[in-house]
């Protein structure tokens, strides 16, 4: 069962660049990997997946949030680690290398339709 949350986070908001990667990279790292949809407001997130995804999704969060209230900036090998740490599951398990290689045309966005949920969403409970 997909199910939408709205997390609060309780994050300082100079942080929420670090955290969320620039342009939201480590955001959509985190969603390609746990199969799920991630979108940010300010210091609020929406997850649409399975409730165990959504967990795992926010417990990365707070992995790479904790790495950068330490003074550390963290970097996508970082935010790998973390992925693997809550999963259990190492990204090549995931995604053979070649998949990506001969598909040059991937779709950052393999369900339109769960994100235009996600937005309706966002924008209703604002």
């Amino acid at each position: 069962e997909i199910r939408v949350r709205t997390l609060e986070l309780d994050y300082d908001s100079r942080h929420l660049t670090s955290v969320f990667g620039e342009k939201d990279q480590y955001l959509k790292k985190i969603a390609r990997s746990l199969d799920i949809e991630i979108l940010s407001k300010g210091n609020r997130v929406i997850m649409a997946g399975p409730d165990d995804k959504v967990n795992m999704g926010r417990q990365i969060l707070d992995h790479i949030y904790a790495m950068v209230k330490s003074g550390q900036t963290p970097a996508e090998a970082d935010v790998d680690g973390f992925i693997r740490l809550v999963t259990g599951v190492e990204e090549e398990e995931k995604f053979e290398k070649d998949e990506f290689e001969e598909n040059d045309e991937y779709d950052d966005n393999p369900n339109p339709n769960l994100e235009n949920t996600l937005k309706n969403y966002f924008n209703s409970n604002n």
